[in-house]
């Protein structure tokens, strides 16, 4: 990501906490303003993201509600894992978010399908009553209409979905058991009921994983998101294209995006108007040193706590399982964050070597793990 993108997006984060403000919702945009860059860059707008060994706790964090998902996608780690599927229960995701006294902003990600979490609303609705930040990953296949207009009511800030193509047949190729129109149409249909309500949340970042199969189609792909969001004319249109994390059995998915493609979707982006378009990690990789996503921990369905989401990615939880800090449905969160072991974990980022866990899982946001980073 450029400095003109984090520029612009952190002008685009400005301008909707003053949206939030303007409408009475002072505790929410103050909250906005501090979530928001924390969990789209590691950001956290304090000396507390810079200082390792901070004991203060963290202001955002990262819930996986499920590790259930009925899609089979070529690039996704879930097609190819054996072990059993589980839902956090809302008293569980409770018994988490309490623990974070200070607590700005949730994140709901992960490798499951958050919008097939029986009791993923209510999730969202306690978030709602404290004011905070929220945001969740999750392809829109099992939106359904009376969902999206409650989504809408409980206030959440952002909608991260990924859809990977900009038309049908590369979509079904890339994402069986999914349906390219039903999805398409439910994005719209949100867009549809945000703008009726008069709501300037939530917001809609379009991610487009580039592949092998798809990349021809990454300037046709915003042609298409501004055909979902016509019915916006006010909103700037959020485009993230981000590399493949690639695996042992995706490898052959993965693919070297050229320059001259990358000006062109930009130049396509600035005839179109109204988009805010990155390339996360298709053009550069990350310090060890310069790390921050540290600040925003990431807790499992299981309860295990991960410094980074990214730990337990690219087919790669088994090996992360043997360096969790701790668990938060047994231990408190305040005592796991202020342990030895995760305060090493901290102070080694700042080291030229990169902490072990980091090189064990092959972090992708790391230059020095042998990968390159990403995040939209």
């Amino acid at each position: 990501m450029t400095l003109a993108e984090r520029v612009r997006l952190g002008i685009l984060d400005a301008s909707q906490a003053l949206r939030l403000l303007a409408g009475g919702h002072r505790r929410h945009a103050r909250n906005y303003m501090i979530a928001a860059p924390a969990l789209r860059r590691g950001w956290t707008g304090s000396t507390f993201s810079v200082l390792p060994l901070s004991t203060g706790l963290p202001r955002c964090i990262e819930v996986e509600p499920t590790t259930s998902c009925t899609l089979k996608c070529l690039k996704c780690e879930h097609t190819h894992w054996h072990v059993p599927q589980r839902n956090m229960t809302h008293e569980e995701f409770l018994h988490i978010a309490r623990q974070f006294p200070r607590l700005c902003g949730v994140s709901f990600a992960g490798s499951g399908n958050s919008l097939e979490q029986p009791e993923f609303i209510q999730m969202l609705e306690y978030c709602h009553e404290r004011d905070l930040y929220t945001q969740f990953r999750a392809p829109l296949l099992f939106l359904t209409r009376k969902r999206a207009e409650r989504i809408v009511q409980v206030g959440v800030d952002r909608i991260v979905m990924t859809i990977d193509a900009a038309t049908r047949a590369t979509y079904d190729a890339l994402q069986p058991g999914s349906e390219f129109k039903r999805v398409i149409a439910n994005a719209s249909y949100l867009v549809e009921c945000r703008c009726k309500a008069g709501a300037p949340v939530p917001e809609l970042t379009f991610v487009f994983t580039v592949m092998g199969q798809n990349l021809g189609e990454m300037p046709q792909f915003l042609e298409l998101v501004n055909d979902i969001t016509i019915a916006d004319t006010r909103s700037v249109r959020r485009v993230a294209f981000i590399p493949l994390l690639a695996f042992e059995q995706t490898q052959e998915l993965a693919v070297t995006v050229p320059k001259s493609l990358i000006r062109e979707t930009r130049e396509k982006a600035r005839r179109l108007g109204r988009f805010a378009v990155t390339f996360g990690g298709l053009g550069g990789r990350h310090r060890a040193a310069s790390c921050r996503f540290w600040a925003v921990p990431f807790i499992t369905v299981e309860g295990n706590y991960y410094p980074c989401r990214m730990m337990c990615g690219r087919n790669r939880r088994r090996q992360a399982d043997k360096h969790v800090f701790g668990n938060l449905f047994q231990d408190d969160f305040r005592e796991i964050w202020n342990s030895k072991e995760a305060a090493a974990f901290r102070f080694g980022l700042r080291r030229a070597t990169p902490p072990e866990l980091c090189r064990v899982v092959q972090c992708p946001r790391c230059a020095a793990a042998g990968d390159r980073a990403g995040d939209p």
